[in-house]
């Protein structure tokens, strides 16, 4: 196959970057959906937001940390028992918050984008 071919092979495949708004920019790679937020919002409103979200859709948390800088969750979706599981990273930095959304162990962009999108809802953003 020449390189030509091969090139146009990977531009056809690769997907928009998910849209959730004027005030964020995010990607989608590998199995992880990555979010930067507006400056506005902080970490811990996050996490609180985010808690509700994955509540309210019934998912049992099994592990959370929050400080002002990071924080994370991992939680189990109803009716499974260890997998697979959703991981949210959430870190300050100097211009926004970052929230990092994977399922493990497969990867599942449409749920991640749904709970992105809740989460954004939910803040107002």
């Amino acid at each position: 196959m020449s390189a030509v071919m091969a090139g146009a092979m990977l531009v056809g495949c690769q997907s928009d970057p998910p849209k959730f708004g004027d005030n964020t920019e995010s990607r989608y790679s590998g199995r992880t959906l990555t979010t930067r937020l507006p400056e506005s919002v902080r970490v811990p409103a996050a996490m609180a937001a985010l808690d509700d979200v994955l509540r309210d859709r019934g998912y049992t948390i099994i592990e959370t940390s929050v400080t002002e800088d990071k924080g994370r969750v991992v939680a189990r979706a109803p009716r499974y028992n260890s997998y697979p599981r959703i991981v949210i990273e959430a870190n300050q930095t100097a211009t926004s918050c970052v929230v990092e959304m994977r399922n493990e162990p497969f990867g599942d962009r449409e749920q991640v984008e749904r709970l992105m999108g809740a989460l954004l809802g939910k803040l107002g953003v």
